[in-house]
């Protein structure tokens, strides 16, 4: 094992439950180059970009960090 930040290995499809009730849907493609986001009726497939976070994904106004498993710090913005 070489020094560095510690990695989580993240499953291709993801389940989060939003403070409000929702559930929100992360299907990340094969090679984790682009994901889909699934909330509330809407699907956003957003492309990976570079980041500090484990994986970024964003286009225009819309962007979805995964930074760990469940209990990382994650988030999805959508302005």
């Amino acid at each position: 094992m070489s020094p560095g930040l510690e990695t989580t290995v993240l499953p291709a499809t993801i389940e989060y439950a939003c403070e409000d009730g929702r559930t929100m849907r992360v299907e990340r493609a094969a090679g984790a180059t682009s994901a889909t986001v699934s909330l509330g009726g809407n699907r956003w497939t957003l492309p990976r970009v570079e980041s500090a976070a484990q994986e970024k994904y964003a286009q225009a106004s819309t962007a979805l960090y995964l930074d760990g498993d469940n209990h990382g710090a994650n988030s999805f913005v959508n302005t």
